[in-house]
């Protein structure tokens, strides 16, 4: 070993000691960071959501059926007994509400259109969804315009206001759902989740991030959801719905919820054994891909 390797070696363990240390500051600060944003949330305490059950009367049809996001699967979900969608809510580049899962941000409406001749504007689908009498779960994924998706779900409302009694706001948006209840304290909203949703795709595989600082704090940021919402943000918001991913539920955690009157839906339950499980021993309601079957 020479003498360089001898000098280098001690100084790569310093740093490396003092990496950790500053990563376990870092760590701290956060935590208080985020327990001080749990604290000042709490004084806002919403009025509870009551009444859910008017939406969880049967199994509620993933994404209009098929095709999915589309007009043509909102009435392929009532022909097969449908009575509740579930939708998505995105944003064009001109802040046209369309139904269409992924990020659209990019496109106008008419770009979109030319690329998916299927995209219905919401005020079509949610047109269609009350002459054919369907409840509406319309689940936000419109995370680069929050205020003005705010904007658009405020005046909805504002404008047809049957939909107090026949949608409910889903999001895995803590922030959204937040701002929603500010904008008018009456919309039902739900939060949806599924555990390590920002770290790990649904098969599992680890999200990748622009960022690399982004990638590097996006589990903590998984933990602080997973924490708030499991004994602050539920109490907080008035929740009284939750959607769950069919993986992270049991027979416990359906009970710890329901004993607080938060009742919770399964997503997503295209197995029959599944859907009987859900049926039978959760006694839950459950969404799924084949509405009817």
């Amino acid at each position: 070993m020479g003498l360089l390797e001898l000098l280098l070696y001690p100084l790569l363990i310093l740093l490396l000691f003092n990496l950790l240390q500053l990563l376990s500051l870092l760590w701290l600060v956060t935590k208080l960071v985020m327990f001080a944003i749990a604290i000042i949330l709490r004084r806002l305490k919403f009025p509870r959501n009551f009444n859910v059950e008017k939406f969880l009367d049967s199994p509620i049809a993933h994404r209009c059926g098929t095709p999915e996001n589309s007009l043509d699967g909102i009435k392929w979900c009532k022909h097969h007994g449908a009575v509740a969608v579930e939708m998505d809510l995105n944003l064009t580049k001109d802040d046209i509400p369309v139904l269409f899962h992924d990020d659209i941000s990019h496109s106008t409406f008419e770009e979109a259109k030319m690329a998916n001749g299927s995209i219905p504007t919401l005020y079509e689908a949610l047109e269609l969804c009350k002459e054919l009498n369907l409840t509406v779960f319309l689940d936000v994924k419109a995370m680069v315009f929050v205020l003005k998706t705010v904007d658009v779900i405020k005046n909805l409302y504002s404008d047809d206001q049957s939909l107090y009694d026949r949608m409910i706001i889903c999001s895995f948006s803590p922030m959204l759902l937040v701002m929603t209840r500010i904008a008018d304290h009456k919309i039902s909203v739900a939060i949806t989740h599924r555990s390590d949703a920002l770290t790990f795709d649904l098969e599992g595989n680890p999200r990748v991030y622009k960022h690399v600082l982004l990638n590097l704090f996006v589990p903590y940021i998984d933990w602080f959801v997973a924490w708030s919402i499991h004994t602050w943000f539920v109490d907080l918001l008035g929740i009284s719905l939750m959607l769950v991913h069919k993986d992270d539920l049991s027979k416990y955690y359906v009970e710890k919820w329901m004993k607080k009157n938060v009742h919770i839906l399964a997503w997503t339950v295209n197995n029959k054994h599944e859907q009987l499980f859900c049926e039978e021993v959760l006694k839950v309601t459950y969404m799924t891909d084949h509405p009817g079957s």
